[in-house]
């Protein structure tokens, strides 16, 4: 069997333009959620323990994984929240109680590939992608 023709220039390029690719699939992430900040009360929905009102969600793009908390109206302060964005992120988050009283806002972001190694000059490899939590 004959070896592909690998054009080692168009790989080097190509290469060099992941990092441009992941950055910019961040900084539309980003932009998300200052748009669903900004307009965080149009998606307020009552709390599922119906002692305030908060914003969650969670979708899924290809292997990109997103989820948002925002708690802006709490009628009492919670021991422990869990926020359960198993069905679509596959990971659940339990949050103390010193977040029952702050306007507060939680952001995972899970990326197959690691966008984090690069940013910080470090070559360690990731297996399974990154959850990323803000």
């Amino acid at each position: 069997k004959s070896q592909p023709i690998v054009d080692e220039a168009k790989v080097a390029a190509l290469s060099a333009f992941v990092p441009f690719l992941r950055t910019m699939c961040i900084s539309k992430l980003d932009k998300a959620t200052v748009n669903i900040l900004q307009q965080a009360e149009k998606h307020l929905k009552d709390a599922p323990d119906g002692k305030g009102k908060e914003v969650k969600m969670a979708e899924k793009s290809g292997d990109i994984r997103y989820g948002m908390w925002v708690n802006l109206i709490r009628k009492d302060k919670f021991r422990f929240l869990d926020l359960d964005w198993r069905p679509k992120l596959g990971i659940m988050v339990t949050l103390p109680k010193q977040f029952s009283a702050l306007e507060v806002a939680l952001r995972a972001i899970h990326f197959p590939y690691n966008q984090i190694s690069s940013r910080f000059g470090t070559k360690d490899l990731v297996l399974g992608g990154v959850f990323q939590l803000d």
